[in-house]
């Protein structure tokens, strides 16, 4: 179940945290740290049957891409010898198993969010929502992380205020995290 796994027990614990501080009237900052996607990547079952191996499509890189990258970025790329040309059945194994894990770390941020609503907490709390790292999941012809490439680069990057006037709004402008922790 979702309240078995390690990040269904850190929302598990969150959401007696927010009712305990709605009860008290207690100020807080609370940072909840979710460990999916990270590998190994676990998940119920009812994630998996959300991305069925058959409607996966693998990334390929055309003949000859590698010879258009600077030398760097290939080398990134082929750090991992294990991880080049997997067979397309493991890859499209790896592609569900990283988006099941996605819609667990999902719903329990989700289970986080509707305790703030409902101990209305909501009304007078900031919200950011971040992580560490992207992931590859076979663009250029690599699997999870450390490379230069936006896959790895770009990271989520959402808030929620009270009163925020450019809610549900996007924007191009570059942040770091240092921007915000603070």
């Amino acid at each position: 179940t979702d309240e078995e796994q390690t990040d269904g027990i850190a929302a598990t614990e969150s959401v007696k945290l927010l009712k305990k501080y709605a009860a008290e009237k207690t100020p807080f900052f609370l940072a909840v740290g979710l460990f999916t996607p990270h590998t190994p990547f676990v998940a119920p079952k009812k994630y998996f049957d959300l991305y069925p191996k058959d409607s996966i499509k693998v990334p390929s890189i055309p003949d000859g891409y590698l010879n258009t990258l600077p030398k760097n970025a290939v080398t990134s790329i082929n750090r991992k010898k294990e991880q080049i040309n997997i067979a397309e059945n493991l890859a499209k194994s790896a592609i569900q198993a990283y988006h099941a894990s996605i819609s667990l770390a999902d719903a329990q941020v989700g289970r986080i969010m509707d305790a703030l609503k409902e101990t209305g907490l909501d009304k007078n709390t900031v919200v950011i929502f971040t992580s560490d790292h992207g992931y590859h999941m076979g663009e250029h012809g690599h699997w999870q992380k450390t490379t230069l490439f936006e896959n790895a680069d770009r990271v989520p990057l959402i808030i929620s205020a009270p009163g925020m006037k450019a809610q549900g709004k996007t924007t191009r402008s570059i942040a770091e995290m240092l921007d915000f922790y603070p």
